[in-house]
């Protein structure tokens, strides 16, 4: 051993002296936690006195009160405008992704568990993709826009994972594709009209090319053209359940399509919406959501999706769902609920527990993933995961949260998710 002085000592960088965490990321707090993002919108949702929340890094509208408005009365104000009127909300945030390449087609088949088998300029699909555990990693829409050409769109709040898993498998994996892959999230404004109304009030404001009608687009089809003067793409897809049409904007003008739509009302009440009466409608037509139903636990058979599921080409996750776990019974299924008693609602993380007995906690199996009331059902409605949840539909099951409610239980009727429309007559 040599004493320090003879040695010397080592060659000092900084910090010369310890300091604390909050000296070197002290200005990382509040509202500098994280960045936040906010729509072309969101000035105008601002000076309407819309209440925000955090959905994912974006601000969100979540409803847009009246003077005296109590949020109850809000969200159902706006349900009823979706369900017999008009409805317009803000979906800018949605993720969104352009591939562009002649192996398109092998890659959407290899990403997607449903079959891409054509390619028709126009046409949108509804796509779930997985992580290769077998899990739902997201869903959304994917639109044909031309020959080698598609737009993938995913949750607000999972569009920085999905963009990763999609990098990944490019560079990765399959390099060998020809395509190329970009996020345009941020290139292109976003506005959803909903309602049995909006069709022909649209129809009085959209040109598409080719010489169709608006009113001639179907559902699930896609379509390029004017509204108000605006260069526009029209998707016909829903996510309340009832007639709706996404109009795509370039991100420079979204400021100038909000008021100009409701400038444009021609008589009608239009009704802005935000976050929690499209939760309501979604709940009600039984769409799952990233974080409610898919929390990174469940399969596509959970969910209900195993229709969807090709079953001649493998893609990504279809080796992890071949594990005997995620095949046997007792798996948790989605199932909906309604609520035995209107003054005891249903909530998100309450336990289904498989006695009704207020000694001892009992077995549980299930859990409530979405929930709400229901305007046009009059009752209160939730989302759930349980046990041989399919094949139970038509059994009381008991209600239990120890946090909450003590030792009560309370009681609900499973049934199928689909609370409303089960035919989809309403959205198409």
């Amino acid at each position: 051993r040599e004493p320090i002085p003879n040695l010397g000592t080592t060659t000092f960088r900084p910090p010369y002296t310890p300091v604390t965490l909050g000296t070197l990321a002290g200005e990382s707090r509040d509202g500098r936690l994280a960045p936040v993002r906010r729509t072309p919108m969101h000035t105008l949702h601002e000076k309407a006195g819309a209440v925000f929340v955090h959905n994912g890094l974006w601000l969100r509208p979540a409803r847009f009160p009246l003077r005296g408005e109590k949020p109850a009365d809000t969200v159902a104000r706006e349900c009823r405008a979706v369900r017999d009127g008009i409805g317009l909300a803000d979906i800018s945030t949605l993720g969104k992704f352009e591939i562009r390449g002649p192996d398109c087609l092998e890659f959407l088949n290899r990403v997607y568990i449903n079959a891409f088998t054509t390619e028709t300029p126009g046409r949108i699909r509804y796509g779930v993709m997985l992580r290769e555990d077998g899990m739902v990693l997201d869903d959304g829409a994917v639109t044909c826009l031309g020959p080698g050409h598609w737009r993938l769109t995913c949750s607000t709040s999972h569009a920085g994972e999905v963009q990763t898993h999609l990098e990944y498998l490019l560079d990765v994996l399959w390099p060998e594709l020809r395509i190329h892959l970009v996020t345009v999230t941020e290139q292109w404004a976003a506005v959803v009209v909903a309602g049995p109304r909006a069709r022909d009030w649209l129809q009085r404001l959209v040109t598409i090319g080719g010489g169709a009608t608006f009113t001639q687009l179907p559902h699930l089809h896609c379509a390029s053209g004017t509204i108000t003067g605006l260069a526009a793409q029209f998707l016909r897809v829903s996510y309340s359940g009832e007639y709706a049409c996404e109009i795509h904007v370039r991100a420079g003008v979204g400021a100038d399509l909000w008021p100009l739509l409701l400038a444009e009302s021609g008589g009608e009440v239009i009704t802005p919406y935000g976050l929690d009466a499209m939760d309501v409608r979604r709940i009600e037509k039984g769409y799952v959501a990233t974080g409610a139903e898919i929390d990174g636990r469940t399969t596509p058979l959970d969910l209900g999706m195993h229709k969807l599921m090709k079953q001649d080409r493998r893609f990504v996750g279809w080796q992890g769902l071949q594990r005997p776990a995620l095949q046997r019974e007792p798996r948790l299924q989605l199932v909906g609920l309604l609520a035995a008693d209107a003054k005891h609602p249903l909530r998100e993380g309450d336990q289904i527990v498989s006695t009704a007995q207020a000694t001892g906690f009992g077995a549980v199996i299930g859990h409530v993933t979405s929930a709400a009331f229901s305007p046009g059902l009059g009752r209160h409605i939730a989302l759930a995961m349980l046990q041989r949840g399919r094949a139970r539909h038509g059994e009381t099951v008991h209600i239990a949260d120890p946090l909450r409610d003590g030792r009560k239980r309370r009681a609900a009727t499973v049934t199928t998710p689909v609370f409303v429309d089960a035919g989809g007559a309403r959205l198409r």
